[in-house]
C-alpha cells in the first residue's frame, strides 16, 4: 500500500497548479498584448515556483533528520545478544530485489519494509525472525541495485547483522553508511546451522556457535568504519565531526 502523502506534498502540488495556471495566464495576456497583466502573471509564477522550491527543499531536510534519527537508535547492532538465532542461506548471490522485493520500494519506513524482509527468498522469515538474530549467507550477499532500502528492511526487522563468505561492494557500502555492522567469514556459512545460537565478540572478531561450540574469527571492521556506525550512520558522523 502506498504511503499518504504528507502535508507538504499536499502543498507542493499546490503551488504547482498555481504556477501552471499563472504561466498560461500569462501567456495568453502577452499573446493579447496586454504588458502589464502579462508581467504580473510572470511575478506570479516566479514566486509560485521559489515556494515549491523552498517546500522540496525542507522536505528533503526532514526526511534526512527523521532516518538521522533512525539510525540513533541502531547503536545497539554493535553488541551481543543473547540468544541470537542465526537464519542460514546456503545460497551465493542472495540479491537486493530477494532481501526487498522492488514492489515494496514505496517508502523508506524501516518497520513497514521489515513486513516484507527476505519475502522472495524465505516467506516465513518475518514471522520466525526476532531482535537480534543473524542472517548467514554465502559469497555476494546483497548484489543487483543498489537500493538502501536493502539495508533498512533487515535493520527494520530488528536483524542484529549479516554474516556472509562476501558482500557486493555497494551493500557493503551503504550498510556503514546506514550505521549497520556487516560480518565478512568465510567459514561461518559452512559452520552454523539454521536455528543455532550464536553469540559475536565485535572487538575480539570472534563468532561462538553455542550450539556446535565452534568458535569462528572474522577481522573486525576498521575504526572509521566503526565509528561512523556508533555515531549512527555517514549523515550523523558528518553532523558530528563537523559541530
Amino acid at each position: 500500500m502506498a504511503e499518504k502523502k504528507k502535508p507538504s506534498q499536499f502543498t507542493a502540488v499546490l503551488f504547482t497548479a498555481a504556477a501552471v495556471c499563472s504561466l498560461m495566464t500569462s501567456l495568453l495576456l502577452l499573446t493579447r498584448g496586454n504588458t502589464s497583466g502579462g508581467l504580473m502573471a510572470f511575478v506570479l509564477l516566479t514566486s509560485a515556483l521559489l515556494v515549491v522550491s523552498a517546500i522540496g527543499i525542507l522536505s528533503q531536510v526532514g526526511r534526512f533528520r527523521d532516518r538521522a534519527s533512525a539510525g540513533k537508535h541502531n547503536h545497539e547492532t554493535v553488541r551481543s545478544y543473547d540468544m541470537a538465532k542465526a537464519h542460514v542461506y546456503q545460497r551465493d548471490h542472495i540479491n537486493t530485489d530477494e532481501i526487498i522485493p522492488a514492489r515494496y520500494l514505496n517508502t523508506d519506513n524501516e518497520a513497514e519494509l521489515a513486513k516484507h524482509c527476505m519475502e522472495d527468498l524465505d516467506k516465513d522469515f518475518v514471522t520466525k525472525v526476532k531482535a537480534g538474530d543473524v542472517i548467514v549467507a554465502g559469497d555476494d550477499f546483497g548484489c543487483g541495485s543498489s537500493r538502501e532500502h536493502a539495508v533498512w528492511a533487515i535493520r527494520g526487522a530488528k536483524v542484529q547483522t549479516v554474516i556472509a563468505r562476501s558482500f557486493a561492494r555497494i551493500f557493503y557500502r551503504n550498510a556503514i553508511d546506514c550505521g549497520f555492522y556487516l560480518i565478512e567469514s568465510a567459514d561461518a556459512v559452512n559452520k552454523i546451522k539454521g536455528g543455532d545460537e550464536v553469540e559475536i565478540d565485535y572487538e575480539a572478531g570472534v563468532i561462538k556457535d553455542k550450539t556446535s561450540k565452534a568458535k569462528i574469527k572474522f577481522l573486525p571492521l576498521p575504526d572509521f568504519a566503526l565509528e561512523i556506525i556508533r555515531d549512527g550512520g555517514l549523515l550523523d558522523h558528518i553532523m558530528k565531526t563537523k559541530a
